[in-house]
């Protein structure tokens, strides 16, 4: 496939006979687009243009790590785009600082497992998967679009020099450092994976509903974002705490009443039932769970 930079700069009619003589040639051709624009405007690139495009919206609502952001976003999505609207979830890019610059790993961890349960494709800047930092160096791009680190002692096979390294010493921020260790960014983000493509039915296609999580006062959270994937394969639910550890109370749909869900992401041995259409649950601080029907 192809990857169109400043989709914005031509024309929509322009995109529409790309598609079609694309198309021709292989049917089965990925077009995403850059279309860096206001979520109205990225709209009619949904119309016989593009397959997908970024969603800088989303990114957007990451960035300022608020979950009202990121609740509107979604919800907005519902509202404004239509059905065959698929979007690429990312992190970072090369235009832009790099997500880990400024935001710390156990925050990372809820912000990738929204990318990968969320319906569209994830897309990873390199790095973003061991915490890699990077900004604008020197009024330029090139602190953004450092070498990817994959040693301890930032040296070694495949290594490339083309520009400066934010820290020239082991700082745990490595494949080497993170490949294998519980617990790190990196085995997280390969869990994540694992579980996105053994559940592909679920979350590449599924629909998202949030849903409502209040606290043992029975006040609304503003701490957790939680919602409900309803795709070809088994539901889901997935549960991110961007708070202190508390306790719980969800409220699903009635297509999840009575059943089972098994926890996909820790690693444990966890499942809770909705017993009617509400459950229970702890959440530690800034945990994220996915919750897969049994």
């Amino acid at each position: 496939g192809y990857r169109f930079d400043v989709a914005k700069g031509p024309s929509h009619e322009y995109w529409k006979v790309i598609r079609q003589k694309l198309k021709e040639y292989n049917p089965e051709l990925l077009m995403v687009g850059e279309a860096w624009v206001d979520a109205a405007e990225q709209i009619p690139y949904f119309d016989d243009e593009m397959d997908t495009i970024f969603d800088f919206s989303l990114q957007g609502a990451l960035t300022t790590g608020l979950p009202k952001d990121i609740f509107k976003n979604m919800e907005n999505e519902k509202s404004q785009f239509p059905e065959n609207a698929v979007f690429s979830r990312f992190l970072s890019n090369h235009d832009l600082d790099r997500m880990p610059t400024y935001v710390p790993v156990e925050k990372l961890k809820l912000m990738s497992t929204l990318i990968f349960t969320l319906k569209g494709i994830p897309v990873l800047y390199y790095g973003d998967e061991i915490g890699q930092k990077g900004d604008a160096e020197n009024g330029n791009d090139n602190g953004r679009r450092r070498p990817m680190e994959w040693y301890k002692d930032k040296k070694g096979e495949g290594m490339t020099r083309w520009t400066s390294l934010a820290s020239k010493t082991p700082d745990g921020i490595s494949v080497e450092e993170q490949e294998n260790v519980e617990g790190s960014l990196l085995e997280h983000f390969k869990r994540l994976a694992r579980i996105r493509k053994m559940f592909r039915d679920t979350f590449a296609e599924g629909n998202s509903e949030v849903i409502n999580v209040t606290d043992k006062d029975g006040k609304k959270s503003r701490k957790v974002i939680a919602y409900t994937v309803t795709g070809k394969g088994k539901k889901a639910i997935v549960l991110i705490n961007y708070g202190k550890a508390a306790d719980y109370k969800f409220e699903t749909g009635e297509a999840f009443k009575g059943k089972e869900f098994m926890e996909v992401l820790s690693g444990k041995e966890e499942s809770i039932k909705i017993a009617d259409i509400t459950a229970d649950i702890s959440l530690g601080d800034y945990q994220p769970k996915i919750y897969i029907e049994k």
